[in-house]
């Protein structure tokens, strides 16, 4: 349903916000995903290595 830009896959991210919004569990994300298009770009705000990281992605069609 989305695509990431180089982002190593080896790595255990945890996803907590996309565009702002407060991410819980994967029924939130996917909520918040399904309301926008492919082509779209949000930000998905990741936890990685004990870093708090934002990351742009561009959501991709089925």
């Amino acid at each position: 349903m989305y695509e990431q830009t180089r982002v190593d896959q080896s790595q255990a991210d945890l996803i907590v916000a996309v565009d702002g919004q407060a991410v819980g569990s994967v029924d939130q994300f996917m909520t918040i995903v399904e309301t926008r298009q492919p082509g779209d770009e949000v930000v998905v705000t990741v936890i990685r290595e004990r870093q708090r990281e934002d990351i742009k992605v561009v959501l991709g069609g089925e």
